[in-house]
């Protein structure tokens, strides 16, 4: 009798980490000059997190017991119509056969692909099966930037990079069980990028990346 053992892999929910089930934050939103003194840094990044962008790509990847899964999505605006396609890996699952031998695949990872259609936050129509699409995570970037929230800080022309120390206040999640956070951002007048690595209690480690256009 066959009997399945999957592969456990923790997968970062984007929607839960990044979002919170709110509209945008707007309460950010000053006038500043253009004199890029640390307060100011922080405050036009807000700024930054809630304009709307007609490109926004993401990649998240799990690393665990040295197996790394990658999934990508790329979200469209216009019209006030948002496409999502995905490319999404999983694990195949490993089974037993009735000695109790394993059975293993020739490839341990399969691709789904497939595009979705986003009309006031919800999916309106599925081209593909259905999957667990972020799409919270790719419309509404709810994480706040304030100087009290990181440490071992650096920062350059257009660039921003930290360890965040009070991830609750970030993400805006008091739910989110990660740990080690740290983030890299790059910006002009607008965000370009926006890297994120974290670790998971059960050993994962993932990094979720953003580029803006």
């Amino acid at each position: 009798m066959k009997k399945s053992i999957p592969i456990i892999l923790i997968i970062a929910l984007l929607a839960v980490v990044l979002t919170a089930c709110g509209p945008k934050d707007t309460s950010n939103n000053n006038n500043n000059d253009n004199n890029n003194t640390p307060a100011d840094v922080y405050s036009k990044l807000n700024d930054m997190t809630n304009e709307d962008y007609s490109i926004i790509k993401l990649q998240v990847e799990t690393t665990n017991y040295g197996v790394t899964l990658t999934n990508k999505y790329t979200a469209t605006t216009a019209n006030g119509r948002t496409t999502i396609r995905y490319n999404i890996q999983k694990l195949n699952e490993i089974t037993t056969d009735e000695n109790g031998n394993y059975v293993v695949t020739n490839d341990i990872i399969s691709t789904e692909e497939g595009s979705a259609i986003v009309t006031n936050g919800k999916i309106t129509s599925l081209d593909g099966k259905e999957e667990n699409i972020p799409v919270n995570a790719l419309e509404n970037l709810n994480i706040k930037f304030d100087k009290s929230y990181f440490e071992n800080i650096e920062e350059g022309e257009g660039t921003l990079s930290a360890k965040v120390k009070d991830i609750t206040g970030f993400t805006g999640n008091s739910k989110f069980s990660g740990k080690d956070m740290s983030i890299i951002v790059t910006y002009g007048e607008r965000l370009q990028s926006l890297i994120i690595n974290y670790n998971m209690a059960g050993g994962a480690s993932v990094k979720v990346t953003y580029t803006f256009q």
